[in-house]
């Protein structure tokens, strides 16, 4: 392992706990990883409360709670380390992607 290489290597990593973060090959690596995968959660809150906030708008008489459990992370994430820091969040339900939110500005 080349610690000295800080470039993207353009590898996917099978990322499964804090340590395999930290035994990523650099410390750029790990900041790379880290600011991705710290937008992905970001993103997937500030959706759900969104969401939350819109349907309490539009029908202030619900009672609306999203349960922790039905926004689910992967226990495998597997992340390239290709350097363009693109995210991509699936919504699915049901076997079925409902909504697709990218920060890629090609993303359709």
């Amino acid at each position: 392992m080349n610690t000295h290489d800080n470039k993207p290597d353009g590898k996917i990593y099978e990322l499964r706990t804090l340590a395999d973060i930290y035994k990523l090959p650099s410390i750029e690596h790990i900041r790379r990883c880290l600011s991705e995968v710290c937008e992905v959660v970001l993103t997937t809150r500030a959706a759900t409360d969104a969401l939350i906030a819109a349907v309490k708008e539009t029908s202030p008489e619900l009672a609306v709670t999203i349960p922790s459990e039905a926004v689910e992370f992967p226990e495998v994430l597997h992340w390239c380390d290709d350097g363009n820091g693109s995210i991509e969040l699936n919504f699915d339900h049901d076997g079925r992607t409902l909504l697709t939110i990218s920060n890629r500005p090609d993303a359709k």
